[in-house]
């Protein structure tokens, strides 16, 4: 008696006889014939046709049709879109290729992001655009023809930085005062921020630097910072005395200055004092830009009406204010103040 067996279609062992006419092995998707074999453990077939003829011996024998599943190849790539200095490992991908069986294969890699980086998802294309076939670490291709067979290929897995905070700065140089409130927010490491969108323009300051100009953001925070240098807008404000008679020469007059409304309304209010001998004048530097009043100090002038108070505005080219008096015989001093103001 003979008796053959095969897998069928399904993967089924069968067995076939002589007398049943099946003498074919019928074909597999996914398989390659390997020969004729004497037993289900042996390695050498007795023929590699699919038709096999031999001469019957005087005793059963059994005969087994041996198929080979056909393999294929997928390979995995770890792929960013963002310019990493050399040498930077931004993540990985396990296993990097594989070979697997048409069938029964069930092909799988997962991606692993390193420190500042993250993962996007897995695409069919080397250029990693449009929408991503696999957004989970883990991809398992199941790409098959029309036959259910896998068909194998290359897949890519997208890795990008990380976001990282920055912080833009408006300071007073030389003191670092905050003239206003910081600004900011997130952007992927490695993009480059222009100071451009950042600046501010503060009433009674000028800009006098920015530090960097252009930040590029880093995985460190604390790093992230741009900074803009102002310097405040000064300005000179020149008291002018007339209406003095040569007689008086040596009298001084007083004169109150005050700030009534400064562009920059940070700085403290101005009250000060300063005085002029005769017709002479006095100019005082550095004052913060704004409107000021001078007021002469009336009890101080002898033999002089005033003028009444004066309103100045103090900008960065310097502005002059004339007080003039008038000569009034009656107007007399007390005598402590007399002796003082002659002095």
């Amino acid at each position: 008696m003979i008796s053959f067996y095969y897998y069928d279609t399904t993967g089924t062992v069968r067995r076939m006889s002589p007398e049943e006419g099946l003498m074919e092995i019928p074909e597999r998707e996914g398989y390659d014939f390997v020969g004729w074999f004497e037993s289900e453990t042996a390695t050498t077939p007795l023929s590699t046709n699919v038709s096999y003829s031999f001469t019957m011996p005087d005793h059963d024998v059994t005969y087994y049709a041996r198929s080979k599943e056909q393999t294929v190849e997928y390979k995995y790539v770890p792929v960013c879109r963002d310019t990493v200095p050399a040498g930077t490992s931004f993540g990985s991908v396990a296993p990097t290729a594989e070979t697997v069986g048409v069938v029964t294969g069930e092909p799988s890699s997962t991606a692993a992001a390193e420190t500042n980086f993250h993962f996007v998802g897995w695409f069919d294309n080397a250029q990693c655009t449009g929408d991503p076939i696999e957004t989970n670490a883990t991809i398992n291709p199941n790409n098959r023809d029309s036959n259910g067979l896998l068909q194998g290929g290359t897949f890519y897995a997208l890795f990008e930085y990380d976001d990282a905070e920055y912080t833009v700065r408006y300071l007073e140089e030389g003191t670092d005062k905050v003239l206003h409130d910081p600004d900011g927010g997130s952007a992927k490491i490695g993009t480059v921020i222009d100071s451009v969108g950042y600046l501010e323009v503060i009433d009674g300051y000028e800009l006098v630097k920015i530090d960097p100009d252009k930040l590029t953001i880093t995985p460190d925070a604390d790093e992230n910072v741009m900074t803009f240098y102002y310097k405040q807008i000064l300005g000179s404000l020149t008291v002018k005395k007339s209406g003095w008679s040569s007689v008086d020469a040596n009298q001084g007059f007083i004169f109150r200055v005050t700030s009534t409304a400064l562009v920059n309304t940070n700085h403290a209010a101005v009250d000060m004092y300063v005085t002029v001998q005769g017709n002479g004048s006095v100019t005082i530097y550095d004052l913060p830009i704004g409107t000021y009043s001078v007021t002469e100090e009336s009890g101080w002038s002898w033999r002089y009406s005033a003028d009444g108070a004066k309103t100045a505005e103090v900008d960065e080219d310097g502005t002059e204010v004339t007080v003039t008096n008038s000569r009034t015989n009656g107007h007399w001093l007390s005598g402590s103040a007399f002796v003082i103001n002659k002095s």
